[in-house]
């Protein structure tokens, strides 16, 4: 184990286990098989979760808020949010058929 103050690295790291930080600050691109962390996640970019149909799924406080598993955007598929859905809007517009 290596115990460094600040680390600076021009290219690539590869980390086979874990990484653990109180601080992470990427310049460009983050690409994780799993990301678990108890703090903020904040993105100035893009936020790209899933790259394929199996793995498209937000959780918000461990119960499943939205997929994308299929061609359809589903929120709350499991019915995990029993109060259902407010929308803090005066216009709500969905364009197609039920």
């Amino acid at each position: 184990m290596a115990i460094l103050g600040n680390l600076i690295v021009q290219g690539t790291i590869r980390a086979l286990n874990k990484i653990y930080t109180q601080d992470l600050d990427v310049a460009q691109t983050l690409t994780v098989t799993s990301l678990n962390t108890s703090g903020d996640i904040q993105a100035n970019g893009f936020l790209k979760i899933g790259n394929n149909k199996e793995k498209a799924i937000i959780y918000l406080n461990n119960k499943k808020f939205a997929t994308a598993t299929d061609d359809w955007l589903r929120i709350d598929p499991d019915s995990s949010f029993p109060d259902g859905l407010l929308l803090h809007s005066n216009i709500v517009r969905i364009d197609g058929e039920f």
